[in-house]
């Protein structure tokens, strides 16, 4: 999936599934299964700048499978990058109630697989430029595991069920493997190979 189709595709699903809750009380049939819970924003994380997406809402509000498309501007990457992503979570009903609508959610924990968009990231391994084996990763996906961090607040105002603060914490397979590969953490330690983010969720 190009670039285009993948920018198109994401806000087909964001405003798709906006127009089904507009219309929830007229079309009483639909599978709600399919239709998204609510929309993300996030930033930074490992995913682009800036990411936005939809999500879906299983098991009873303990997984949550996510789809999303990143940004990175050219004045910060020196080019425009794009990246798409998706995410499986899962939060085990262990939560702690801060008041009677607002739930803190500690132990959130998933995986994270990304595809950076566009031909000149396969075109590592094809050039003599570096060493054989030097991109010895396939170099536009990346995976990654996840841990959360969640504040989520219910609302009584309709469409709007709730609304929800969330601070991520990823940890990268390349970044990994340079840390406890070849005692590499003398170099370079967990820490610094950590990735952070934050982000937003409007629950409908």
């Amino acid at each position: 999936m190009n670039r285009g189709y993948s920018i198109l595709f994401t806000l087909w699903i964001i405003l798709f599934s906006l127009d089904l809750y507009a219309q929830e009380n007229k079309l009483d049939t639909i599978h709600k299964w399919y239709r998204p819970t609510h929309v993300q924003l996030q930033f930074a994380g490992n995913i682009g700048m800036f990411s936005t997406g939809v999500s879906w809402s299983l098991l009873k509000n303990n997984m949550e499978v996510r789809y999303s498309i990143g940004y990175v501007p050219e004045s910060v990457a020196d080019i425009n990058i794009y990246v798409t992503s998706s995410k499986v979570i899962y939060t085990p009903p262990i939560n702690i109630n801060v008041k009677k609508n607002i739930q803190f959610k500690p132990l959130a924990v998933g995986v994270i697989t990304s595809h950076t968009l566009g031909k000149k990231y396969q075109q590592y391994e094809k050039t003599n430029r570096y060493p054989r084996g030097y991109y010895w990763w396939n170099v536009p996906f990346r995976n990654a595991l996840l841990h959360n961090l969640e504040i989520h607040v219910k609302t009584d105002h309709k469409p709007i069920k709730g609304i929800s603060l969330y601070l991520e914490t990823s940890f990268w397979d390349v970044y990994l493997i340079s840390v406890f590969s070849n005692s590499n953490t003398s170099v370079l330690n967990l820490w610094e190979a950590t990735t952070f983010g934050v982000g937003g969720k409007l629950f409908f």
